[in-house]
């Protein structure tokens, strides 16, 4: 049995790294724009968002990044302290934070 190109691909559909685990699940990165900013899509019932509070970036490749949120904003611009369930939260460029990153609370 030799593998053609189309299942390659069956792998990638089930990366585990973008497999979501629920323990301290916020939600996930949905936009990016390189030296200005990330939107975070939070969707976790009971989490929040806090400035201040350090996160965990989960990237697709399975890596880890920790880091403090110094400046929170909603998607108006407007400064935030806390962003809730079904919300956006924008904040400043972090480097290799791709698209589909799930964010949790450390």
């Amino acid at each position: 049995y030799q593998a053609n190109a189309t299942d390659a691909q069956f792998a990638r559909l089930k990366n585990s790294a973008t497999q979501r685990k629920d323990k301290g699940y916020i939600g996930d990165v949905v936009d990016i724009a390189r030296d200005s900013h990330i939107i975070i899509h939070v969707l976790s019932k009971n989490a929040e968002l806090k400035s201040g509070q350090t996160v965990t970036f989960v990237t697709p490749q399975g890596d880890l990044k920790d880091c403090v949120v110094k400046e929170l904003r909603d998607l108006d611009g407007n400064p935030a302290e806390v962003i809730v369930s079904d919300d956006f939260a924008v904040l400043p460029y972090i480097k290799f934070v791709p698209v589909r990153t799930g964010v949790y609370q450390k």
